[in-house]
């Protein structure tokens, strides 16, 4: 019996045979370990529940490893990741997940041990392997020796981490962050079909009676009914893509398109969550840095030199604390109007027109 099944949805064989070079060159060899695929590259024969369902139900090996193609081993072994889970077994026999990145209940914050194109994201507030209710989809490890039944929720390509941390912890068991490191390739795709995934897996509210809102690492899924609570993840998931607006630009102005028609009733939500990030960041917060916004408005506004300030204001912005640039984008948003704001935003290299 094989140890490891290393399981991957490909669409893009040349990303795969890189993902899979990186990891035989890190001591994954096929005498321990089998890969395999879903092939998606033509069309796609399953999504990445089903692919899921196949790959647990026909596995023979001790561990599952489903793995985006678009990740790569650096200077992470299997005897390294072999010895976590050997860790991880002594320290809770029932362990359903493991993964480097997730998050409890905290949607501000939670554990990661993942680096991306912006460089190595390790948070040492956690004592590693970190409990969690939700795993990033671009690693994630299984215990086939613990069986959990998937709840009958979701479909494409989404949430899939969360909906099997949950369906987990329902039966029992329970889901952990390691201190593993990779590279991923790419920082997801937010676009209509994610929130698509997302309102379906919230209508059906299947873990109402779990929680009323689980953080992702990158949104808030609301199971409540309560309009109130439904508010408050609105708020909480659009300051999360709003800290990001290079990246997440497209998925921001699509979750305002999909607010709902009495708007005017999330601003005491958008309030209540911009007062988390700052008391939860206050060390990070510096009123150097918002009065350094505030001068440069003001100088745009009295000189007439917007070129020139946007691209100032985009090099202030982009050096900031996540909590200090959601007050700094409030700032510029107030004192310059949305359409600068939002320019100043984007790529610093972008011209004013």
């Amino acid at each position: 019996m094989k140890t490891l099944d290393i399981c991957t949805i490909v669409s893009n064989r040349q990303q795969y045979n890189n993902m899979r070079g990186s990891f035989e060159a890190g001591g994954f060899l096929p005498s321990h370990v089998e890969y395999r695929v879903v092939d998606n590259t033509t069309r796609n024969a399953m999504d990445a529940y089903q692919a899921y369902d196949y790959f647990r139900n026909t596995s023979a090996a001790r561990y599952l490893v489903l793995v985006h193609q678009d990740v790569v081993l650096k200077n992470a072994t299997c005897s390294a990741l072999l010895e976590k889970l050997s860790e991880l077994d002594s320290l809770d026999p029932g362990w359903a997940m493991a993964g480097n990145a997730g998050k409890q209940d905290d949607w501000l914050k939670g554990p990661i041990c993942l680096e991306d194109q912006a460089g190595l994201h390790f948070d040492r507030s956690y004592t590693y392997p970190a409990n969690v209710l939700s795993l990033d989809e671009n690693f994630i490890i299984f215990n086939l020796c613990n069986e959990f039944q998937r709840q009958d929720v979701g479909t494409g390509f989404h949430f899939y981490g969360t909906i099997l941390t949950l369906s987990a912890h329902v039966a029992g068991l329970r889901s952990y962050v390691i201190d593993f490191h990779l590279k991923h390739l790419s920082k997801g795709t937010i676009d209509a079909t994610f929130f698509d995934a997302k309102q379906n897996i919230e209508r059906k509210g299947s873990f109402c009676f779990v929680k009323d809102t689980q953080p992702t690492t990158c949104t808030v899924l609301c199971f409540s009914s309560d309009k109130r609570v439904q508010r408050t993840a609105f708020a909480r998931s659009l300051l999360m893509l709003l800290h990001d607006t290079k990246t997440h630009g497209k998925g921001l102005k699509e979750l305002w398109a999909r607010r709902e028609r009495n708007w005017v009733l999330l601003f005491p939500a958008l309030g209540c969550a911009l007062f988390e990030v700052c008391f939860v960041h206050a060390r990070s917060m510096s009123f150097r840095e918002f009065w350094r916004v505030v001068q440069a408005c003001f100088g745009a506004r009295l000189s007439g030199s917007l070129r020139t300030t946007i691209r100032r204001l985009s090099n202030i912005v982009s050096q900031q604390s996540l909590a200090q640039r959601l007050v700094s984008r409030t700032t510029m948003t107030i004192l310059l109007g949305n359409r600068l704001a939002q320019r100043a935003m984007s790529d610093e290299k972008d011209e004013v027109t």
